[in-house]
């Protein structure tokens, strides 16, 4: 089932995302000359800076999501088996399976989303050019993350 190619919609998502990351890195690479020597390394729920750190610290966050998105590559690659919440019969086997793997990349695509939009923010912060995320980003991304699994088991149904 792992020898299954990639759907035009998949190639599309792994695409956005690997497009997103590598221009994440460029992004960073380009601002890092101009941060100050000291930034800020966590931020509490009001969005308010709580602790600091050498600059280098910025590049922790586009490491973070690249070891994230290659994990969730990883799964969708080789992962031998989906849980399904309908019935997999030998029928409808290749459908369920690439409904899941969809879900997958979907679900790093969004990861990546996040971490690319977090870290854009942080930086025009540390510039001077706008606030930080609040707590109500993370909500934001969570409820994303929950509609996205709920499209997809409702579509598991669909396919059965």
């Amino acid at each position: 089932m792992n020898k299954l190619p990639l759907t035009i919609a998949e190639k599309i998502v792994v695409g956005l995302s690997i497009a997103l990351i590598i221009g994440l890195f460029g992004y960073v690479g380009y601002s890092y000359p101009s941060l100050p020597d000291t930034i800020p390394t966590h931020y509490d729920v009001y969005g308010i800076a709580d602790n600091f750190g050498s600059k280098g610290w910025i590049w922790f966050v586009p490491c973070i999501m690249l070891a994230i998105f290659i994990m969730f590559v990883l799964i969708a690659r080789f992962g031998k088996t989906f849980n399904a919440p309908v019935e997999v019969t030998e029928e409808n086997k290749e459908r369920l399976y690439l409904n899941g793997r969809l879900l997958i990349y979907m679900m790093a695509f969004e990861t990546v989303v996040f971490f690319w939009w977090n870290e854009f923010t942080e930086i025009q912060s540390i510039n001077g050019n706008g606030e930080t995320l609040g707590a109500e980003s993370l909500l934001v991304f969570v409820g994303i993350f929950i509609l996205t699994i709920i499209f997809f088991v409702v579509r598991s149904h669909r396919l059965k």
